[in-house]
C-alpha cells in the first residue's frame, strides 16, 4: 500500500480513537528526548512483543521528530505491520511527553491493521492545538498550525487561529498576512476573524484602523455580541467611557445571554465608580450562567477593593460551593481569593487556598506562585523552594516560574543559585528582558559589578521582547550611564524607555509592572533639580500602577519640599484610597506624619489608627506615633491605650473557611 502524501500526522479512517492515535505519533514527532527515549525502549522487551524492532523504534522516532514521514514508513514496510509501527508511536509518544501511561494507550487504540490512514482533519488539529496551549506549549501549537495551513490553505478558522497564536508571540506581520488569508474566506464566519484583526491592529498602535475593523466585523454579522464586547473593552481602554457602554448596550442586546458582555460592562461600571450599577450586572450575570466563574471572580475583587471583605468572601465561598466547575475555573477562582487575603497579611489562608488552586489545576502557573509567596511570608522558605520545584517539574519551561525561582534563591543569599536559574531561563528565552534585568541587578548589588551589569541591561534594552521589562532596562542602563556623569545620555535612555511605555498605553490598559522606571526616573529628575520633569514621571508611574504607593510616596514627598501643602495633602489622600494591604503601611505613616507637621494632630491620629489596623506588624508606624504623641501630644499613655486598641481589633477576626 503507497502511504498518502501528506505533511500532517496520520490518522486512522473509520476509528473513534483515530484522533488520539494519531496526536501520540505527532507527540513523538517533536520529542527532543526522541532519540534517547527510543534507545531506552530498545532494552525493554515488551517492544518486541508489538512486533518491531530496535532499529525500526530508532527509524520511526527519527522520522517522526522531523516529520519526514517517509523514514516512518520505511520502518513500517520493513520492520512490521501498520497496528505495530502505529502502537509504537503511540507508546513513544507518551513515554516522552508525559501523557498517559504508553501500555494503556497502546491497550486502547489496538485495531485492525487493515485501516486506511489519512491525515488528521481541521477539527482534529484544532483539538490538538487546544490541547498544546492548555499545557503550555506553545511552539508545539505553532508548528502543528503552519503544517496545517499548508495542508488546507482556505480552511478560515485554522488561519484564524494561527494569527492570533503568532499576534500573541508579537509576529505582527505574520499575524496579519493570516488574517487578510481568512478574510477572503468570506461569510458570517470571518466576523470573528475581522474581531482578532482588530484586536491586532490596537495592540500595534494603529487606532482607526482598529475601529474600522471592529465596524466590519460587526456589520458582517450582527448579533455577533464577542465582536461588540471587544469593541466595547477597546473604547474602554481608549478612556472612551460613554461610546464604551453604548457598544455593551448593543453587544447585550445582540445576545442577552452572552455572560463575558455582562461582566465586562460591569466592569466599566466600577472604573466609573458605579459600584452600585456594577453590582446590579454581577448580579445578572451569575443568574445567567451560575457557572460563569469569572463573573464570582470580578465581583468579588470588586467587592474586596471597596473594602467590603466580608462580602468578597462570602461570594468567593459560593462560587467555590458549586460542584459542577472543577478544574482550570475552579483553581483560578481559588488563586485570586489567595491572593486576596494575602493582600491583608493573611498568609495562612493565602496558602492553604493557593495549594488547593495546585491541586485542582497543576498548571495553573499563577496559584504555584502564590503559594510560594503565601509560604516565604510566613518564613518557610524551604517549603516555598518545594512549591516552585513541584511546579516546574509540572511546566519546565515556564519563564515566569523559573524567575520566581531565581529571585526566591535571590532573598535567601544564595546568588550563585540565583544566577545559575536566570541564566538557565535565558537559555530557554534569551528575549526575556526581566531575566536580564535581575543579572544586571545582581551584578550591582552582589558582585559590585557595574560593567557586567551595564552589558545585561544593555542586552535588555536592545534585545528584549518589547513590553515593561525592557524599559526598565532602559532606565537601569540610564541609572548606570548618570552616575558616570553622562547626563545627557541618561535622559535619551530614559525617553527611550518613555516610548517603550507609550507604545503599551496606546495598546491597552496601563499595565501593573510599569510604574517602576517612572518611579526611578523620576527619583532621578529630582536629584538633578528638575520637579517638573519628576513629577510628570511620578503621574505616569500612578497612571500605570494606580495601587504604586512608592509613586504616590514619592510625589507627595515632592510636593512638600516643593512647599505646595495642599497638592501634597491630595496625593497622600489619593494614594490611601488607591493603595491597599500591608505594603501601603509607609504611606499611612508618612502621611500621619505629615498631618502632623501641619498641626492637624487628631487627623494625624486618625491616620496612624488607620494604618495600624492595615499592617498591625508595622513597627515603624508605632514608632513614628509614639515619637508624636511625645512631640506633640498628652504623653504616651493616651498613645499606648490607642496604640493597644488597634492592635486588638486587628487580631483573631475570622475568616470563613
Amino acid at each position: 500500500m503507497t502511504p498518502p502524501v501528506s505533511i500532517l500526522p496520520f490518522s486512522r479512517k473509520g476509528s473513534s480513537n483515530s484522533v488520539p492515535t494519531s496526536f501520540a505519533c505527532y507527540e513523538a514527532s517533536r520529542a527532543q528526548r526522541g532519540a534517547r527515549r527510543a534507545f531506552q525502549l530498545t532494552s525493554n522487551k515488551g517492544n518486541s512483543k508489538q512486533g518491531i524492532s530496535p532499529g525500526g523504534v530508532c527509524r520511526l522516532v527519527f522520522g517522526l521528530r522531523s516529520t519526514r514521514t517517509p523514514l516512518a514508513w520505511e520502518s513500517r514496510n520493513r520492520e512490521g505491520t501498520p497496528e505495530s509501527c502505529l502502537l509504537s508511536a503511540a507508546a513513544l509518544g507518551n513515554a516522552v511527553d508525559d501523557a498517559e501511561p504508553a501500555e494503556s494507550q497502546a491497550r486502547k487504540y489496538k485495531s485492525s491493521s487493515t485501516e486506511e490512514l489519512t491525515p488528521m482533519s481541521p477539527r482534529e488539529i484544532l483539538r490538538k492545538v487546544k490541547w498544546y496551549q492548555r499545557r503550555g506549549d506553545v511552539h508545539a501549537a505553532r508548528d502543528l498550525l503552519q503544517l496545517a495551513v499548508k495542508e488546507y490553505p482556505g480552511n478560515l478558522f485554522l488561519l484564524t487561529t494561527v494569527g492570533r497564536l503568532e499576534a500573541k508571540a508579537r509576529r505582527f506581520d505574520d499575524a496579519g498576512r493570516y488574517f487578510e488569508q481568512a478574510m477572503a474566506c468570506g461569510g458570517d464566519e470571518s466576523a470573528v476573524t475581522i474581531q482578532a484583526y482588530a484586536l491586532l491592529a490596537a495592540e500595534q498602535g494603529d487606532l482607526d484602523k482598529a475601529r474600522e475593523l471592529f465596524s466590519q466585523a460587526v456589520q458582517v454579522d450582527e448579533v455577533h455580541a464577542p465582536a461588540w464586547q471587544a469593541w466595547a473593552v477597546f473604547e474602554r481602554s481608549q478612556k472612551n467611557l460613554p461610546q464604551a457602554g453604548s457598544l455593551f448596550q448593543r453587544a447585550h442586546k445582540a445576545d442577552p445571554s452572552h455572560v463575558p458582555t455582562i461582566q465586562a460592562w460591569a466592569l466599566l461600571r466600577v472604573e466609573e465608580g458605579d459600584t452600585k450599577g456594577a453590582r446590579k450586572l454581577f448580579e445578572l450575570a451569575v443568574a445567567t450562567e451560575e457557572t460563569h466563574m469569572p463573573s464570582w471572580q470580578a465581583w468579588a475583587e470588586m467587592e474586596w477593593a471597596a473594602g467590603d471583605q466580608g462580602k468578597a468572601r462570602h461570594l468567593y465561598k459560593k462560587a467555590e460551593g458549586i460542584k459542577s466547575i472543577k478544574g482550570r475555573q475552579r483553581s483560578i477562582l481559588m488563586t485570586s481569593w489567595a491572593c486576596a487575603e494575602a493582600s491583608v497579611a493573611r498568609f495562612d489562608v493565602s496558602a492553604r487556598l493557593a495549594l488547593a488552586a495546585t491541586k485542582g489545576y497543576p498548571r495553573n502557573e499563577h496559584a504555584w506562585l502564590a503559594l510560594a509567596r503565601a509560604r516565604e511570608a510566613r518564613g518557610e522558605k524551604q517549603r516555598a523552594f518545594k512549591a516552585l520545584k513541584e511546579a516546574l517539574e509540572v511546566s519546565p519551561h515556564n519563564v515566569h516560574l523559573q524567575h520566581a525561582q531565581a529571585m526566591l534563591s535571590q532573598r535567601s543569599g544564595d546568588a550563585d543559585a540565583a544566577e545559575a536559574q536566570l541564566r538557565r531561563l535565558l537559555k530557554d528565552h534569551p528575549r526575556n528582558a526581566h531575566a536580564w534585568h535581575a543579572l544586571g541587578t545582581m551584578a550591582l548589588t552582589e558582585r559590585q559589578d557595574p560593567a557586567e551589569a551595564l552589558r545585561c541591561f544593555q542586552q535588555g534594552a536592545r534585545e528584549g521582547e518589547e513590553g515593561t521589562a525592557r524599559a526598565k532596562c532602559y532606565g537601569s542602563w540610564a541609572n548606570e550611564v548618570a552616575i558616570s556623569g553622562g547626563t545627557g545620555k541618561a535622559r535619551e535612555l530614559y525617553q527611550r524607555g518613555d516610548q517603550c511605555h507609550d507604545n503599551l498605553f496606546r495598546r491597552a490598559d496601563a499595565n501593573p509592572n510599569d510604574s517602576r522606571t517612572w518611579l526611578q526616573w523620576g527619583l532621578w529628575e529630582r536629584s538633578q533639580g528638575m520637579p517638573q520633569q519628576a513629577r510628570r514621571c511620578f503621574e505616569k508611574g500612578v497612571m500605570a500602577l494606580p495601587s504604586s504607593y512608592f509613586c504616590f510616596h514619592s510625589w507627595a514627598l515632592l510636593e512638600v519640599a516643593m512647599h505646595n501643602t495642599d497638592r501634597a495633602r491630595e496625593i497622600f489622600r489619593r494614594g490611601t484610597l488607591q493603595c491597599k494591604g500591608v505594603d501601603a503601611a509607609p504611606l499611612w505613616m508618612e502621611y500621619a506624619c505629615f498631618e502632623a507637621e501641619e498641626g492637624d494632630l487628631p487627623r494625624a491620629r486618625e491616620l496612624f489608627k488607620a494604618g495600624s489596623q492595615i499592617a498591625p506588624g508595622y513597627a515603624p508606624l508605632f514608632e513614628a506615633w509614639a515619637q508624636m504623641e511625645a512631640q506633640y501630644g498628652d504623653g504616651l499613655e493616651r498613645a499606648s491605650q490607642d496604640m493597644l486598641s488597634s492592635l486588638n481589633a486587628s487580631e483573631g477576626t475570622g475568616i470563613p473557611f
